[in-house]
């Protein structure tokens, strides 16, 4: 495979494309129930990369439990409330291009 130079990013509205799939499928639907054909006709399109937004962690125990994400990348770490976590999922707000590898530590 040759090397990209610019590669295309296309950001993928997780929570509003698996509504839309659960729609069509006629049942509820996660990523893993998603068809390569899927995935197969954005990088017809063009797009080398996909980043899917508003991905849940999924751990059994999320709720009543603080939760400490720690970046490998930079001194920042951040501490969540595992309910919301659960029911809302995880947002950062980082700077265009930033990248973050976390350890999570269940407080």
């Amino acid at each position: 495979m040759a090397t990209v130079r610019y590669p295309s990013l296309y950001q993928m509205n997780t929570r509003v494309w698996l509504t839309e799939f659960s729609r069509n499928l006629g049942r509820r639907c996660s990523l893993e129930y998603i068809p390569d054909s899927e995935l197969d006709h954005l990088a017809e399109l063009g797009f080398d990369w996909i980043w899917f937004l508003s991905v849940r962690p999924v751990f059994p125990d999320l709720a009543g439990r603080k939760w400490k994400l720690q970046d490998q990348l930079s001194s920042a770490s951040y501490e969540w409330n595992g309910d919301d976590l659960a029911e809302r999922g995880m947002y950062l707000d980082m700077a265009p291009w930033q990248a973050a590898v976390f350890d999570l530590v269940i407080q």
